[in-house]
């Protein structure tokens, strides 16, 4: 867990999950007990990790970028240009820079939630 991001390493490359909100958020890590159901069976331990956001109204928008990334110091350089903005109609744009590309995602507000334009 970096400052605002996660790393999952595998020996096919490095995944970025980088939580996106308006307002403040922590991550944390921990693990969590799992007892399969089969005989002679054993807990194991699993880890996890989960973003933690304090809600400010009725209604609070958490997303996560999930990309693949070469290193740290990628994934450190993509979470500062992460940016969400909502308009008054609850319609979110989310975006973020790599590669001195900008990537930008709209999601309009409906009756069922917010939907991917």
């Amino acid at each position: 867990i970096g400052n605002g991001y996660v790393l999952l390493n595998s020996d096919e490359g490095t995944m970025a999950l980088i939580p996106v909100v308006e307002g403040n958020y922590t991550v944390r890590s921990g693990r969590h007990d799992i007892l399969m159901a089969q005989r002679n069976a054993r807990f194991h331990r699993v880890p996890y990790f989960g973003t933690v956001v304090k809600a400010e109204g009725g209604k609070t928008v958490v997303g996560t970028i999930i990309l693949p990334v070469g290193d740290k110091a990628e994934a450190e350089e993509i979470t500062g240009t992460v940016k969400m903005t909502s308009d008054r109609s609850g319609n979110v744009e989310l975006s973020f820079v790599r590669n001195g590309k900008t990537y930008s995602y709209n999601y309009k507000n409906g009756k069922d939630g917010l939907a991917l334009e």
